[in-house]
């Protein structure tokens, strides 16, 4: 009976998210298959679920400039396409913190907790080390290369892409559009959907 109705709430799941989102991947969504860590680096390709696209691998994804404050430098997840720059060629995820490494291996950027209608945000600091806990992967199936998805509060689909208006302005991932707030910088109706897909890359990640 139990193993009926697991797979009962399985279907369910599958099919509801199947159809929000028009996705052809399976998607499960069950806290066993969550993990919190990862034991290799990795980088991050952005894959349209919504759009006719002939692309299967996604756009590779960067730290983009967004800013600075005091004692720190501000970063979002871009495009490399928008923001042909790469000056951290490796990211991990341990405990559900994101973590990015330069390209001497230094990790001090972190990933922002993640704010609905906002782009993915990065915080690079010597002074501030306090880091957002709320990053998962689970695992896709129906992907050639790909083994899990980047997700955030436990949600691998509400990522977007969004292109930011004004000169130089990026493309730019962003969680929950359909919560975005009034004159977000990016125009909703040119959003579109995607899985950041998790691409592994070598030596381990460090601790």
């Amino acid at each position: 009976m139990f193993a009926f109705t697991h797979l009962f709430v399985l279907c369910l799941g599958f099919l509801a998210f199947t159809h929000s989102r028009g996705s052809p991947l399976t998607f499960l969504p069950f806290p066993a298959d969550v993990q919190r860590s990862l034991p290799v680096n990795f980088t991050i390709a952005a894959l349209n679920i919504t759009l006719p696209n002939t692309n299967s691998t996604g756009a590779p994804m960067v730290l983009g400039q967004d800013g600075a404050t005091g004692g720190a430098q501000l970063e979002v997840l871009s495009t490399w396409n928008s923001f042909p720059y790469n000056d951290f060629p490796a990211l991990s995820l341990f405990g559900g913190q994101l973590r990015a490494f330069t390209k001497r291996g230094e990790w001090i950027t972190n990933a922002t907790a993640p704010s609905r209608g906002q782009p993915l945000g990065w915080l690079t600091s010597r002074l501030y080390h306090t880091t957002a806990t709320d990053y998962s992967v689970v695992p896709v199936y129906g992907l050639n290369l790909a083994k899990y998805v980047l997700a955030a509060n436990e949600r691998a689909d509400l990522w977007s892409l969004c292109s930011w208006k004004g000169p130089r302005g990026q493309t730019n991932v962003v969680f929950d559009v359909s919560a975005s707030p009034p004159n977000p910088g990016y125009d909703i109706a040119d959003c579109y959907g995607v899985w950041l897909i998790v691409v592994p890359t070598l030596p381990p990640h460090s601790k």
